[in-house]
């Protein structure tokens, strides 16, 4: 019997320019999948899987006042045309979901959102991003590593 994973061994590494603190990620794997329904299926949805992918988040505080804290990177919101190329330089990288040490899934994905919610007192000003994965996927699972 397996034991659950928790504590503090989790992490997550995505494109440079995208900076929090992180804290939490939610990853959801995905098989999008087509209706191929006929007439012989008595009017049942038949689904079949055409492609499949990994979409989440990652969230975390905001920081200032320090190199490397700016949320987004500079070439996607410097108040400048955006030129050919910034956007795949600087939303599309190598992402590392870290479970538990030995324990990962890597891709090479896209950031896709930025959102931010600031509180009126009280609480941190929490920062959180969306990515999608773009290609193969791995998964890494070394259970005598943690």
């Amino acid at each position: 019997m397996g034991k659950p994973i928790g504590g503090v061994g989790g992490n997550f590494s995505g494109p440079s320019g995208w900076n929090i603190k992180f804290a939490s990620w939610a990853a959801s794997y995905d098989v999008e999948t087509a209706d191929a329904q006929g007439f012989e299926d008595g009017g049942f949805i038949f689904p079949i899987p055409i492609n499949t992918g990994l979409s989440g988040s990652v969230a975390g505080v905001l920081q200032y006042d320090a190199a490397a804290t700016q949320p987004v990177p500079d070439g996607l919101m410097d108040g400048a045309v955006l030129a050919v190329g910034d956007l795949e330089a600087s939303s599309v990288g190598t992402f590392t979901l870290t479970i538990i040490t030995g324990c990962t899934i890597a891709f090479t994905g896209v950031m896709t959102n930025f959102t931010v919610n600031r509180a009126l007192k009280g609480s941190a000003v929490l920062g959180s991003f969306s990515f999608v994965s773009q290609g193969p996927i791995t998964v890494t699972w070394d259970e005598s590593a943690a």
